[in-house]
């Protein structure tokens, strides 16, 4: 009697312990969903983005899947002369967007757009006048109302070879916005390269405003280890990180490499 006891005490024990290797295992290296008291909005540099990536099987399932996590998601280097990138982000079902006119001073042009859902209103877009010629790509800036407030984004994919001139330029851009708009609630997010060969972290450029990406974040899909797309803000906001979004959803059809050799960044705002 007492080796039948001892024989399904045991059998009990290992059961249990199975069933505890088999708990889903939680990853801290991207965010739960939003709250319905938060609001997430990010920034991806989607490489290359142009016709024949928006043709290749599986992308717009997989780009979609990714903005659904999104209230407002700022999209950059889209490069695509012809408007077809443009017509089909202004055709998904539950976002508006509003996109910059093609930007740089090479053939090499690229657009900004912001796709946003019925939480925001926007109020007036615009790119910077840039009169001086300091950047490759004049930033983008859009007044938004939405989460109970006002606020001013602004989207910008720095030049690579010259971040550390043009964010120290941003500090113009930031203060231009605010005169423009009378508000001094901003959002500053893209790729700004700010890490690594091109961007000495040290560095004290806009340091007065929180950077909410740290610097210990890794923005890129490649095997380095480099926070090169950013969040400044002058707001209290939530939560920010990489969205690691290969290990959130199943791609079809694509490897990761082949969305972007970026990741979204985001962060949340509470309503």
């Amino acid at each position: 009697m007492k080796t039948k006891i001892i024989i399904l005490t045991l059998l009990m024990v290992l059961v249990t312990g199975c069933n505890l290797f088999n708990q889903p295992v939680e990853h801290n290296i991207y965010v739960d969903e939003p709250s319905n008291q938060e609001l997430k909005v990010g920034a991806w540099n989607v490489q290359v983005f142009g016709k024949t990536k928006l043709a290749k099987p599986g992308f717009k399932y997989n780009f979609e899947e990714v903005l659904n996590t999104f209230d407002l998601l700022a999209i950059q280097e889209i490069r695509d002369a012809s408007g077809g990138v443009v017509s089909y982000l202004e055709s998904i079902n539950g976002f508006d967007s509003v996109c910059s006119e093609r930007l740089g001073r090479s053939t090499s042009k690229e657009q900004y757009c912001v796709l946003y859902d019925n939480n925001f209103v926007l109020k007036d877009s615009r790119v910077f006048p840039d009169s001086n010629d300091k950047f490759e790509r004049e930033p983008f800036i859009a007044y938004f109302e939405g989460a109970g407030k006002d606020f001013i984004v602004l989207v910008v994919h720095v030049k690579p070879s010259q971040a550390t001139a043009e964010i120290k330029e941003l500090q113009g851009v930031i203060d231009y916005a605010k005169r423009l708009y009378f508000d001094e609630d901003f959002i500053l997010m893209g790729d700004l390269n700010a890490d690594c060969s091109y961007y000495d972290e040290g560095l004290h450029y806009l340091r007065d405003y929180e950077w909410y990406v740290g610097n210990d974040v890794d923005t890129t899909v490649s095997k380095n280890t480099c926070t090169y797309d950013r969040i400044i803000s002058s707001m209290d906001l939530g939560d920010a990180n990489a969205y690691r979004f290969d290990m959130v959803h199943e791609l079809r059809g694509m490897s990761v490499k082949e969305v972007s050799d970026h990741y979204p960044v985001y962060t949340k705002i509470n309503t």
